[in-house]
């Protein structure tokens, strides 16, 4: 085989690469194919796993609207990146944005349904590191003087721990038909590093799809 013709297929075996492996083609967080969910419990859909992470979404039509939980599973395990214990600072944060990661909801046609806060679905909303320092500036701070966004992962699908985002649907989408909708939550969170106390590296938990079920009431709530 001749070195032109060896050059031509390693340029088609990388085309297919990019092609075939979702993330590789250079596109946006939320515009990555979503992974398909495989388990639930507690109500909870469970996706994908990767490096002992894996993201829940919890969906609740109640008198209080549509109402969307996003949760983050640590499994436990040997894992060399796991942020050792540091006195006074969070082994996990929230983005600054104290959101839980790009979302996107889709309608039974397929068609994106137009955000009412697309800025929460930005690629600059989610930087791959964070610090810390910045991050206790006043402009950032809670109302009890901390530094937003310390979280708490669940060890267990059993445990009973505060999601890392709870919000209404309605809050960030323009839904103005009851249907059948699909919801997908890109989730993200940022763990301290271990070679720097004042570093947190971005975490890109796979996404989990949900179908959600919108009725004529839940859009007058």
């Amino acid at each position: 085989m001749t070195r032109s013709a060896i050059l031509q297929l390693v340029y088609l075996a990388s085309y297919l690469l990019v092609l075939l492996v979702p993330g590789t083609n250079g596109a946006n967080a939320g515009e990555i194919t979503p992974a398909a969910s495989n388990r639930r419990s507690n109500g909870i859909v469970w996706g994908a796993e990767t490096n002992r992470y894996s993201g829940g979404i919890l969906f609740i039509n109640d008198s209080r609207g549509l109402m969307v939980s996003t949760y983050v599973l640590r499994t436990i395990g040997t894992n060399t990146n796991w942020p050792k214990w540091e006195p006074f600072l969070p082994a996990y944060l929230a983005p600054s944005n104290e959101f839980c990661g790009p979302v996107e909801l889709r309608d039974a046609a397929g068609m994106k349904v137009p955000m009412l806060r697309p800025e929460v679905s930005s690629r600059e909303a989610y930087p791959d590191t964070m610090s810390y320092a910045y991050l206790s500036q006043p402009k950032f701070r809670s109302y009890n003087g901390m530094a937003p966004g310390d979280l708490s992962l669940f060890t267990s699908e059993k445990d009973n721990n505060q999601p890392i985002k709870y919000f209404a649907l309605l809050e960030y989408f323009a839904i103005k038909e009851p249907g059948e909708y699909q919801l997908t939550v890109w989730p993200k969170l940022y763990r301290r590093s271990n070679e720097n106390r004042d570093l947190y590296i971005r975490i890109d938990i796979p996404p989990i799809t949900v179908p959600i079920q919108v009725d004529r009431a839940s859009l007058k709530k």
